[in-house]
């Protein structure tokens, strides 16, 4: 990913104030230049045309300019038309920027920034700068840090740190869409991915695109109202990054609130795409998960597993001895809402063949179909069944991708 000026004014958020340019937030920074002489009347001629680039953030005390303030305008011009990305006064001299040099830099969408603490000096914005701009580029490290944050205990100090040394420009109220990859993707699924990200308008700040095992996370952040959150937004959202659907599921978090809780929204998002993962859907949300919210903390556990094969051994075993589809019957009934019509059309069997299915099963497990706690039993015990599945198959799946 790329560094931003966004990245940078949450980096220093609270530490400078943006004056102008807002529009110039999402501008990419490669490197930090300093301004002290290169416009020195007497000098400039020497200096004025190799001395900064495009994309390079500009820091400054406008030393030179004490004296004649009016040099201020001549320097934001140049900036400009250099290409850099924005600039950084330590106004210690207490110059006043003209008005005609702010509204310049707001029709230009370059950012001009006043730093307002006396703790913050160039060096560290450099250091700064270049540490962060490292690490977001730094794909091992952003895997390593969703590991972390996504496996460990941490305080809510912890998170937010690690969660800015990853995605600096996070806002505060955020979702997350995970893109699971199938069994035949690769590094460039990613690689692909990032780069239709990239090219489009989801790149904007507040937004970032993520590796973690064998899929993507694409965080969507607003610092204050979130815009659309419906199915037409999401699918969007999944045609720039996949138009041709390389992936084999995609979830989508709940909204939250508080950048705190960034790992529960990632999980959140996993839980509904492994959910999705038997599904035809082209997404599933956590939101509408209903009992699978329950089960998908707890799905590996010994007690977990153990009610799901007392339930369904039995059936399983004698679909193995006697080539019977009475499990398949069972799990489509489950997720078809326990509705015989639905289940029938989808497997093309007729309805009595669905019906003789499950009676054929509540003749070996003793539990009958159309009594309500005995097929919340059943369904239960499938659907541990089914995210067991889906858990083991992603890990395997993790496992290749290492091995690549």
């Amino acid at each position: 990913m790329d560094y931003t000026i966004s990245d940078f004014f949450h980096t220093f958020s609270g530490k400078v104030r943006l004056v102008a340019g807002m529009g110039g937030l999402s501008r990419r920074v490669i490197d930090v230049g300093i301004l002290d002489y290169e416009l020195e009347i007497g000098l400039k001629d020497r200096y004025l045309h190799t001395n900064f680039h495009e994309e390079q953030l500009i820091v400054t005390t406008f030393l030179y300019a004490k004296d004649n303030p009016f040099l201020i305008s001549d320097a934001v011009k140049h900036l400009v038309q250099k290409g850099t990305s924005g600039l950084v006064i330590k106004n210690v001299f207490r110059l006043s920027i003209p008005d005609s040099v702010l509204r310049f830099a707001d029709s230009r969408n370059f950012p001009i920034f006043i730093i307002e603490s006396r703790e913050v000096y160039f060096e560290e914005i450099i250091y700064e700068v270049n540490r962060r701009r490292e690490l977001i580029a730094d794909e091992q490290y952003q895997r390593n840090q969703l590991a972390l944050l996504l496996s460990q205990k941490l305080t809510d100090e912890e998170i937010v740190r690690r969660v800015r040394d990853i995605c600096p420009s996070c806002c505060s109220e955020f979702f997350a869409l995970f893109l699971m990859f199938d069994a035949n993707s690769n590094i460039s699924d990613y690689q692909r991915c990032y780069q239709r990200f990239a090219s489009s308008q989801l790149n904007r700040p507040g937004n970032a695109l993520l590796p973690y095992q064998t899929g993507v996370f694409f965080v969507c952040s607003h610092e204050s109202a979130m815009p659309s959150f419906d199915d037409e937004t999401i699918e969007g959202i999944l045609q720039i990054l996949s138009p041709q659907k390389t992936f084999g599921s995609a979830g989508v978090s709940s909204k939250h609130l508080k950048l705190e809780e960034f790992p529960v929204a990632a999980i959140e998002s996993t839980y509904a795409a492994q959910a999705n993962v038997a599904d035809e859907k082209a997404f599933q949300r956590y939101d509408d998960l209903g009992t699978y919210q329950v089960l998908f903390p707890f799905c590996e556990s010994r007690e977990m597993r153990m009610f799901s094969h007392k339930v369904l051994g039995a059936i399983s075993d004698y679909d193995a001895e006697y080539g019977t589809h009475l499990l398949e019957a069972l799990e489509q009934f489950v997720y078809q809402d326990c509705n015989l019509n639905t289940t029938a059309d989808n497997l093309g069997l007729h309805k009595n063949t669905i019906r003789y299915r499950l009676e054929k099963i509540y003749e070996i497990t003793n539990l009958d179909y159309r009594s309500f706690p005995d097929m919340e039993q059943l369904s239960l015990a499938t659907k541990i069944r089914k995210i067991s599945r889906g858990v083991e198959e992603s890990r395997q799946q993790n496992d290749l991708a290492l091995l690549q």
